[in-house]
């Protein structure tokens, strides 16, 4: 075999488990939604199917991805954020959810976090 085939089935490789990662480990709904909003704790959007061609409207409740620790948010199963945070907005341009989140001292924090990093595009139905 070439070096140059040997190359390109290395990049190839690469990239494949990078994406294979990528869908396990969750995040980067962002590059196949579209339309995304966010009502109360709830995260809505359109979604890319496992065709790559249609659309599927999605929604999931926020509060199955996100924590709030300390007045930061965090991505985490099942955290309940929307208990001490409130304000909440999305970037539909970025996928970046700004709220204000309580601290330890019940003191409101500004905090953001790339929804980006929790939450994910699964045969067009958004996931965490």
């Amino acid at each position: 075999m070439s070096l140059f085939k040997i190359s390109v089935s290395l990049v190839l490789i690469a990239l494949s488990t990078r994406c294979a990662a990528n869908e396990e480990s969750g995040g980067g709904f962002g590059y196949s939604c579209q339309n995304t909003s966010l009502v109360g704790n709830v995260l809505y959007s359109s979604c890319q199917g496992p065709d790559g061609y249609t659309y599927n409207p999605t929604s999931i409740v926020l509060d199955q991805c996100l924590a709030n620790t300390n007045g930061n948010l965090y991505c985490s199963a099942n955290g309940n954020y929307s208990s001490t945070c409130s304000g909440c907005t999305i970037s539909s341009a970025t996928g970046v959810l700004t709220c204000t989140c309580n601290d330890y001292n019940n003191v409101g924090q500004t905090t953001t976090i790339n929804l980006n990093s929790c939450v994910s595009n699964t045969n067009g139905n958004l996931t965490c």
